[in-house]
């Protein structure tokens, strides 16, 4: 029996279809964590050197209203896959940085 993909190598696959189709591949509680990272991405576009801090703050108050709050565990994992997938320029320069130094 193969293993059931994780919710977010779902959620990821369905990240940039539109809500209808997105709804046919997602759960509703998958729909609102898809909301969640694409307010996530929208924020860490506009601002690419937002602190993790800010992003998983903006996460606990709802998203600046836009979503439900969360807990402050779950917004470390909404804040893990975003960050991995869109990082930082601080998070890209602290290798070359120490690369160069040596």
């Amino acid at each position: 029996m193969p293993k059931k993909d994780p919710t977010y190598e779902r959620i990821e696959r369905a990240l940039y279809k539109d809500k209808d189709e997105s709804t046919t591949i997602l759960s509703p509680r998958e729909m609102e964590i898809k909301k969640r990272m694409m307010l996530c991405v929208s924020k860490k576009m506009e601002e690419p050197l937002i602190p993790d801090t800010e992003l998983v703050n903006f996460l606990i108050h709802g998203c600046g209203g836009n979503a439900e709050p969360i807990s402050k565990s779950q917004a470390y994992r909404y804040d893990q896959p975003v960050s991995r997938k869109y990082p930082t320029s601080c998070n890209i320069l602290v290798p070359v940085y120490d690369c160069r130094r040596w």
